[in-house]
């Protein structure tokens, strides 16, 4: 790789780590628990758009979950986020029909609302029945990923080629 794709890999994967972090820590109260809206997962659909969206969004996932004071978070909420980014990034190479980013919105809900929910069943004194977090969390996500993010994936879409 020449050395400017390298610097703009980087930078790209700074700026959107940055972001979700931020976004994040900025929103601290309603971006942390059972009951959560983390309005940085407006950023899964970057994947569609880049590749550096997948180690951006886990470095980003990373340092906003060392401030949500469990440990156990760091790792597997993150590793929720990387499967997401993977499975986000596939999905939009797969699939090219005006469902594709509704498709593609899905692994950041379903990967959250099944991992969390089991981290804090196996990790915390949390009692909450699983079902129940699972559907919290879902929501939250459905309300950063489809509502707020679809409009933003369809705003990005008239100005970033996709195809790149």
């Amino acid at each position: 790789m020449k050395a400017a794709k390298v610097t703009r890999f980087l930078a790209k994967t700074g700026l959107i780590a940055a972001l979700y972090a931020v976004l994040t820590l900025v929103l601290y109260p309603i971006s942390y628990g059972a009951i959560q809206c983390r309005v940085s997962e407006v950023m899964t659909l970057l994947p569609l758009f880049y590749v550096e969206a997948i180690p951006g969004l886990i470095i980003g996932c990373f340092i906003a979950n060392i401030f949500s004071g469990v440990v156990m978070d760091m790792v597997f909420g993150t590793l929720a986020t990387a499967l997401a980014a993977a499975a986000t990034f596939f999905i939009g190479k797969l699939i090219r029909s005006k469902a594709m980013p509704f498709i593609a919105a899905l692994p950041p809900v379903l990967f959250n609302a099944c991992i969390l929910p089991l981290m804090w069943m196996l990790f915390t004194e949390d009692a909450t029945p699983y079902w129940y977090n699972f559907l919290t969390v879902a929501a939250g996500q459905i309300v950063s990923v489809y509502v707020l993010g679809i409009p933003l994936y369809y705003a990005l879409k008239t100005r970033i080629n996709v195809n790149k």
